[in-house]
């Protein structure tokens, strides 16, 4: 590809070195989703892989404020670090953990968000009273290594068992609500987090990249249409598989999207072409307690909110950043 700088200047490929990983997975089945289950019956447990304070150093936060920090977070321990892998590595060989997410740009509530913006219903309630480090920022927004996972209830003595016999730290965070909203307290503080709204503001970068790159207008119309667009399936007449097996609780499959696990509008089966087509069409109702005007507000929420909108769109667009100037952006 070839790129091409503000003086004119072109070189063949971007000046900024991007590495690539990849990871052998043993068994595709196994692998864990890192969306939400809507199951009141669950619950989230962060666990940590740094054994070290949380810091802000070299953090999306840090960024946001246009700072870089000399205080960065590390593995203090890889032992600790080894062990606390192999014991989620057997949880997840198990098949004890519903959803997982790791902990990097953006902290803590960015992670608690992302689990949520795949859904269109739902948030979490999060207690952060068990958490050692008292400052709500650090906890929020400290990029330590470490992951949020979902346990079932049913599941959770084992799955404790497993991590404290391989000497693992975890916390318990909170669970799933109905409520379209994460609601974060600490001590007597209360953060109110509407999951829609954040979700645009999280996507937004995307929309203004896609705004300088596309030339036929439709950028918007992506961006107010992304998370409203219809999922459809389609099978040969003679499928007697199952399609999903993944939701084992909760309403019976008839009742939920096969690809999501949400509660869902059966428009109707018909045949077309000769396949069976089952569309499904996922609800999203705007509730007006997310909207940025009504939501309640505490003691420097403000300042919290815009902060996180600031890391939210600099998540999205460190991979804009990576690519090279010409996609940098301004909103």
């Amino acid at each position: 590809m070839t790129q091409k700088y503000p003086n004119g200047e072109k070189v063949i490929s971007p000046g900024t070195v991007i590495v690539s990983a990849g990871g052998e997975v043993s068994d595709v089945k196994k692998v864990v989703s890192p969306v939400l289950v809507n199951n009141e019956k669950t619950t989230l447990y962060h666990i940590d892989f740094s054994f070290d304070e949380l810091k802000l150093g070299g953090s999306a936060f840090a960024q946001s404020l246009g700072k870089v920090g000399d205080d960065v977070p590390c593995v203090q321990d890889a032992e600790y670090f080894r062990d606390a892998f192999l014991a989620v590595q057997e949880l997840v060989n198990k098949g004890l953990i519903l959803a997982g997410h790791d902990i990097s740009a953006g902290g803590l509530i960015t992670t608690l968000l992302e689990m949520c913006f795949a859904n269109v219903e739902g948030g979490m309630e999060i207690s952060l009273d068990k958490m050692k480090e008292q400052d709500i920022i650090k906890i929020l927004f400290a990029e330590n290594p470490g992951i949020v996972i979902q346990i079932s209830d049913k599941h959770k003595e084992e799955v404790k068992k497993i991590l404290e016999d391989a000497g693992v730290g975890f916390v318990k965070l909170g669970k799933p609500t109905d409520e379209r909203h994460i609601l974060v307290s600490k001590g007597d503080a209360t953060y109110q987090f509407g999951v829609d709204y954040m979700r645009d503001v999280w996507y937004s970068s995307s929309y203004l990249l896609d705004r300088k790159q596309s030339m036929n207008g439709c950028a918007k119309k992506r961006f107010e249409n992304y998370k409203m667009q219809p999922v459809e399936f389609a099978f040969m007449p003679g499928f007697k598989g199952k399609l999903s097996v993944w939701y084992h609780s909760g309403p019976s499959y008839s009742e939920r999207c096969p690809r999501c696990h949400h509660p869902r509008e059966r428009n109707e089966r018909r045949t077309r072409n000769g396949l069976l087509t089952l569309s499904c069409r996922l609800r999203r109702e705007r509730r007006d307690d997310d909207r940025p005007d009504q939501r309640t507000r505490n003691t420097g929420r403000c300042k919290h909110d815009c902060l996180l909108r600031w890391i939210l769109q600099l998540r999205r667009t460190r991979f804009g950043q990576r690519m090279g100037r010409r996609f940098l952006v301004q909103p």
